[in-house]
């Protein structure tokens, strides 16, 4: 019982040094990485690097007077959008809404933003879109109740002031649908894009494109299965708040959809146009011929 004890004793002990050794080696490890500095990025690097880091605290740092929730200093900002079409991922009959995953890109100028190039061997600078002025864009005819944008990716700055920024978004936005002529209907649905804060005489839309892009050989769209496009042009047009006198811009996308009906008619009319061939062609039989059941077991 004793020698039982005894290595019970010794069992733990060795297991208390082994754990101790261990800890401090993680240590010492972890302040030989906190002390080396060549994995962190500093602004004694040579190239790109160091001219991004200077032009990025030069804009954005503290002696900068650039302010991200004032507009751009020019009498009028025009934004142009350039809505790209990745998919239409459902059209709804019974809710009477569409939902489209798109890249809704956007493209002004900003004065304050530009810089010399002959200082700053840079052209191009990307910066989180939280630094700087971004202009109110809202889809009016939402039904969700997600008005931002599903990702807020980097904006890229140009040398003169140009920024250009093209977020991924799932927009889910009321339609129209009338199954009058099913399933060889065609619908008519549209994303109509406002300045919600600011009128038309301060900021105004204008789209890029006379209609959205959405070739599969940009290799960015994703054709539908039950759905077609027919067309998708774009309207550059004012809107009216309801219960105010401001005018605001805006630019509205609309679809012209088909429905493909290989399904339809493979599952519902085919069967449909037998069922009624067969019944009538029952009328032709002699009343003798067989029974109900004896035809019933014969078509099926």
């Amino acid at each position: 019982m004793f020698r039982f004890v005894l290595k019970i004793t010794m069992f733990r002990f060795v297991i208390v040094v082994m754990f101790m050794l261990r800890s401090c080696v993680t240590s010492t490890r972890l302040e030989d990485i906190a002390n080396d500095t060549s994995c962190t990025l500093s602004p004694a690097q040579d190239g790109p690097s160091k001219d991004a880091y200077a032009l990025f605290h030069r804009l954005f740092g503290v002696d900068s007077n650039y302010e991200r929730l004032v507009r751009p200093p020019e009498m009028l900002t025009s934004v142009m959008l350039n809505l790209t079409l990745v998919q239409i991922v459902q059209v709804n009959e019974k809710e009477q809404n569409m939902m489209t995953s798109t890249w809704p890109g956007a493209q002004w100028l900003d004065t304050r933003l530009s810089w010399n190039m002959s200082e700053f061997n840079i052209s191009i600078l990307r910066v989180p879109p939280r630094k700087i002025w971004l202009p109110d864009i809202n889809l009016v005819n939402n039904v969700d109740s997600k008005y931002d944008v599903s990702f807020y990716c980097n904006v890229l700055i140009s040398y003169d002031g140009t920024v250009d920024w093209i977020p991924p978004s799932l927009y889910k936005s009321s339609c129209a649908i009338d199954v009058r002529y099913f399933p060889y209907d065609i619908q008519t649905c549209k994303l109509t894009f406002v300045t919600w804060a600011h009128d038309a005489d301060s900021v105004f839309l204008t789209p890029a494109h006379d209609e959205a892009l959405y070739d599969p050989a940009y290799g960015a769209y994703y054709r539908s299965t039950e759905w077609g496009i027919i067309d998708i042009r774009s309207i550059s047009h004012e809107w009216r708040l309801p219960g105010t006198e401001y005018l605001y811009s805006a630019v509205t996308y609309e679809f012209q959809l088909y429905r493909k009906p290989l399904f339809y008619e493979v599952t519902i009319l085919i069967p449909v146009v037998m069922m009624t061939v067969l019944s009538l062609l029952s009328f032709y039989l002699p009343s003798d011929c067989c029974s109900n059941s004896d035809l019933f077991r014969l078509w099926f």
